[in-house]
């Protein structure tokens, strides 16, 4: 699916997105996981990609939303308009990697460690644990066990990741929302490149 709206804006915004699992599928962890390493944190490939080695975001990050029945994963990115190509370069190279297994156990490791982190942290903080137990009530009856969720999250496993991976993000059910200046034609070229890319493995 492929959206967009032209504006001229200074910044280009543009948003892919994936299905993902429901909030009381188990491989929920092993998503969670996936996001720390694609966009969630500093040493993730979207960010190392597209930041690090390019400059081209000002804003860059992915996030995982789940709903009772299903779930978005989804990309987003803020960056120059005239650097649009630049940046379909480094989605590309980023899912290339993807698509040949380039996670290694060491990256896996740290992908875990970071989500630990965050959940460690956000037990410091009253709202988000009032939010958390709230949310766990509305879904499940019962309220969050930290050391159950610290054993799930550890034994995600590289297969987890590969599986997620070839299930939701190489299942070409995927789409593209971009608000920005540049021409639809332009974009909807990108967009047939890019979702080449998403293909099934």
């Amino acid at each position: 699916m492929f959206y967009q709206r032209n504006k001229a804006l200074r910044q280009a915004h543009l948003i892919l997105y994936f299905p993902a699992v429901n909030h009381s599928d188990p491989r929920r962890y092993a998503y969670f996981v996936l996001n720390a390493l694609l966009g969630a944190a500093d040493f993730s490939l979207f960010n190392q990609e597209i930041r690090e080695s390019r400059g081209l975001a000002y804003n860059l990050y992915s996030d995982l939303i789940l709903f009772p029945a299903n779930g978005v994963f989804y990309f987003y990115a803020g960056f120059k308009p005239a650097r649009i190509l630049e940046l379909e370069e480094g989605l590309g190279e980023v899912f290339r990697l993807l698509r040949t297994d380039g996670i290694t156990e060491e990256l896996l490791n740290v992908a875990k460690n970071s989500v630990l982190s965050k959940l460690v942290f956000s037990l410091d903080i009253i709202y988000n644990i009032m939010e958390k137990n709230g949310t766990w009530l509305r879904r499940y009856g019962k309220f969050p066990n930290f050391e159950q969720t610290k054993a799930s999250i550890e034994a995600v496993t590289l297969e987890d990741i590969r599986g997620l991976i070839r299930e939701f993000l190489f299942s070409g059910e995927c789409g593209l929302v971009y608000y920005g200046k540049n021409s639809k034609k332009d974009v909807e070229k990108i967009w047939k490149r890019l979702s080449s890319e998403f293909s099934g493995m």
